[in-house]
């Protein structure tokens, strides 16, 4: 049972997540915020990590012994899906703007920001041409390398799963 409500707590986290993000919810903020509205990504982030505090909280407490460790020769792999995922981390620093990211440049300049170019292409510079959202994927890789219990599963299956679809 404690895995199911685990389940119930990351999807519905994603859900959230998901609707506060989307086209349609921000379209209709804007509208209705106006000015205000550059205060939202900073909102945004602030839900996002206040609301992952008890889904994080109850899965550490459903976790057992792990039925998978990356010993032997699989220590190997670990640390070179480590080393992938910090080089995407560093990579993926030079193609965002943190200030952006964390909302404070929208509230600064007024204006909600995206992952546009100054021409209004799509931008596909550097780590972008390969992978679109290469801190995504360094989490994806990040949430898999440790020892894995049954809840850990669970929720990296759901994560990497959520992940992939807005990716």
């Amino acid at each position: 049972m404690k895995y199911v409500i685990l389940s119930v707590l990351v999807i519905a986290w994603c859900v959230l997540h998901s609707a506060m993000i989307s086209v349609t919810v921000t379209e209709y903020l804007q509208k209705r915020l106006g000015h205000t509205f550059r205060f939202y990504r900073l909102f945004f982030n602030v839900v996002s990590a206040l609301t992952l505090i008890p889904v994080v909280l109850y899965a550490s407490s459903a976790r057992t012994e792990p039925i998978f460790c990356w010993d032997g020769y699989l220590r190997i792999i670990q640390v070179l899906l480590l080393g992938t995922a910090a080089l995407l981390f560093f990579l993926g620093a030079s193609c965002y703007d943190a200030a952006q990211l964390l909302g404070f440049k929208q509230i600064r300049e007024g204006t909600s920001n995206n992952g546009m170019t100054d021409a209004g292409e799509l931008d596909t510079s550097g780590v972008l041409s390969i992978v679109r959202h290469p801190w995504y994927l360094a989490t994806i890789l990040l949430i898999w390398v440790k020892p894995l219990d049954i809840s850990a599963i669970h929720v990296n299956v759901i994560l990497t799963s959520y992940r992939e679809r807005i990716s």
